[in-house]
C-alpha cells in the first residue's frame, strides 16, 4: 500500500518484487495528507505493507504529526511500514517525528534516510 500522488517508483518497485500495488488515495481537501480512513477504506487481505513517505510531492511538507490511526490501523492489521524519511531533515517548520516513535511502532517500521539520526 502506498498513497497517491507519491514518488514516481512506488508502484514500479512493488512490481518488480512481485507484489500487488495497492494505491491509496490522497485529496486537496485534507491537503494530500494520507488519512487514516483513506487507509482503512484501501486495505484489502493480504496487504503487509505500507510505503509511507514524510513528505510528498504536491504538499511539500510532512505528514501530519503523530497520526495515530495509522498507528492502530497497522497493528490491527499486521502491516510493516517503509518509511521513506529521505527529506526529512529538511524540516524548516516544527519538527520531524517518525511514525516509528509512536508507542508499539519502532518493531513494526523500516526507515530510509540519508541522514544520521541526532540522539535524543
Amino acid at each position: 500500500m502506498f498513497h497517491q500522488p507519491c514518488y514516481v517508483s512506488y508502484h514500479p518497485s512493488v512490481t518488480l518484487t512481485h507484489g500487488v500495488a495497492v494505491p491509496v488515495p490522497t485529496y486537496a481537501k485534507d491537503n494530500f495528507a494520507l488519512t487514516s480512513e483513506a487507509l482503512r477504506a484501501a486495505w484489502q487481505p493480504g496487504c503487509k505493507l505500507l510505503v509511507l513517505n514524510c513528505r510528498a510531492i504536491p504538499r511539500r511538507h510532512l505528514q501530519p504529526r503523530a497520526d495515530r490511526g495509522h498507528r492502530k490501523i497497522c497493528g490491527g492489521k499486521d502491516l510493516l511500514v517503509l518509511s521513506d524519511e529521505i527529506y526529512s531533515e529538511l524540516t524548516f517548520e516544527g519538527e520531524h517525528v517518525s511514525i516509528a516513535g509512536l508507542p508499539g511502532m519502532k518493531e513494526r517500521v523500516i526507515s530510509c534516510t540519508d541522514f544520521p539520526r541526532r540522539s535524543p
